[in-house]
């Protein structure tokens, strides 16, 4: 069967149990690389998401209540109910069960495109590797972990449409749950337009090579759109009636991230770097590249079939995506997942060279996976050191005490319990939206100024000019402590039992 007109392929009751046992055994295996990383501290993403969630309501001095992130409002509002569920171990729930739903996608995917139930499964095997590798920094609950789900699905329901067109009612139903999947992926990472770029290349491509009449693909694009529009405009006004704007989620969106990008290309540090530097080798020791390598292999040999082509587009995305945001997170490469997944899927069942060696290849990733997924509980990270600043500052501080830490680490604040009168929590925002400090000046200087000031070695860093921020540091502050790193200044005219 051809992946250009495959349908979902029925098979022997046996082997869909047979198949389904096996899906279920890698549903276990990915709980049981995160039961142990339930109560692990809290990255810097986590903590800061959390953090903004927490306090994003109407009538706040920036995007989302009194502080600004580059991210959409579904992400806030998914940190928003795991925070209201008690933070930490509900947050690392909501992580789990949104990888377990990858992974099951990722098998519903597969089946669609025929061959044998052990076949079947190797997407669902290279989702859970994927997913449960310290290589893809993927248990960090981030906005790439949450936006693999809307995508597979917003994947798994475009195929149907266009594969099953059957009913015009139906198909057309398929088309709008595919763009509401899509917007939903879209409005928890921003870059996450994986669907539509399918979408797009999927009926270009059937237009141009199997002579799709212009009507079907016109009627399936906007199908799409109008499915997007929906989830589109329902969270938007959600966001607007908690403060958040569309002009100001446009600029933090769309436009912070063109300004962001040319200042890490223009003055960022070498550590910026030595990141970039190691994606590619991850990507190989991972067997992700081998399994990249070989769908843009198959979609390039004739004749085209619209699935390999958009498959292949899809990969080309993801991969730009990731390189293209400059900081280069281990995290980033969770991005490329979905497009992996529905590669392994069209070539897995092949019973040509390639379809051989994409076995081996994900074997391979199955492996790599295991070894390090499980292998990383037996040497557990040790504390932090912004937990520990975060654990000292909740000693230290007084219950209505507030804090800033420069730069970045909003965590430190999410552990301590306390807020910040200065809106920019991360590194990168501050360098794009406040380089000279002249914000970060007017709070220290003002009636709402910190009571306490964290300070990650010194104010200055790339992109930044931190003159008058020392000035008015030097002429408020004193610092009290040295905490794993970070300078703990104390505001003149406040005392406080140091632990």
């Amino acid at each position: 069967m051809s992946a250009s007109t495959a349908t979902l392929a029925p098979t022997e009751p046996v082997g869909r149990w047979v198949a389904d046992r096996w899906v279920v055994a890698l549903v276990v295996g990915t709980v049981l690389l995160r039961i142990p990383r339930l109560t692990a501290p809290l990255g810097s993403d986590e903590g800061g998401f959390l953090l903004v969630a927490g306090q994003w309501h109407a009538g706040g001095t920036s995007l989302y209540g009194d502080y600004w992130v580059d991210r959409p409002p579904l992400l806030i509002a998914l940190f928003d109910l795991a925070g209201h569920a008690g933070g930490t171990v509900p947050l690392r729930v909501l992580g789990c069960l949104f990888a377990v739903a990858a992974v099951w996608l990722s098998h519903r995917l597969a089946r669609c495109f025929g061959g044998s139930t052990r076949r079947a499964l190797a997407a669902p095997a290279v989702t859970a590797a994927l997913l449960g590798t310290p290589l893809f920094g993927s248990f960090e609950v981030n906005g790439e972990l949450l936006a693999t789900p809307f995508v597979l699905g917003g994947l798994l329901a475009a195929w149907s449409a266009y594969s099953r067109p059957g009913r015009r009612r139906d198909s057309m139903l398929r088309w709008a749950a595919a763009g509401a999947a899509g917007a939903a992926a879209v409005l928890v990472k921003q870059n996450f337009v994986d669907v539509f770029v399918f979408v797009a290349l999927l009926l270009l491509t059937a237009r141009l090579v199997q002579a799709r009449t212009t009507r079907a693909v016109v009627e399936g694009g906007l199908a799409v759109l109008a499915g997007a529009g929906v989830v589109m405009v329902g969270v938007g006004l959600l966001a607007g009636a908690r403060g958040t704007s569309v002009p100001g989620l446009w600029d933090a969106l769309v436009v912070f991230r063109a300004q962001a990008g040319h200042l890490i290309a223009r003055s960022a540090s070498g550590a910026t770097t030595r990141r970039l530097d190691r994606l590619p080798w991850i990507l190989l020791v991972s067997g992700a590249a081998p399994l990249i390598a070989l769908l843009l292999l198959k979609a390039a040999r004739p004749p085209l079939q619209p699935v390999l082509v958009a498959a292949a587009g899809l990969l080309g995305w993801e991969l730009a995506a990731i390189f293209a945001g400059g900081s280069y997170w281990l995290h980033y490469l969770v991005g490329i997942v979905p497009g992996v997944a529905l590669g392994v899927a069209l070539l897995a069942p092949g019973p040509d060279l390639l379809g051989a060696l994409t076995r081996r290849a994900v074997l391979w990733t199955a492996v790599t996976g295991l070894v390090t997924g499980f292998g990383g509980l037996l040497t557990p990270p040790g504390q932090p050191a912004s937990t520990a600043v975060g654990e000292w500052l909740a000693r230290a501080a007084a219950p209505h005490d507030t804090a800033t830490v420069l730069y970045g680490q909003p965590n430190v604040l999410e552990v301590a319990g306390l807020s910040s009168p200065y809106p920019e929590l991360w590194s990168l925002p501050i360098r794009v939206r406040d380089p000279e400090l002249s914000v970060l000046t007017a709070v220290l200087r003002g009636p709402q100024a910190p009571d306490w000031l964290l300070v990650h070695g010194s104010l200055a860093g790339w992109g930044l000019d931190p003159s008058r921020a020392e000035q008015a540091l030097a002429v408020r502050y004193h610092r009290v402590a040295v905490v794993r790193g970070y300078q703990v200044f104390l505001l003149d005219g406040v005392s406080r039992a140091l632990p």
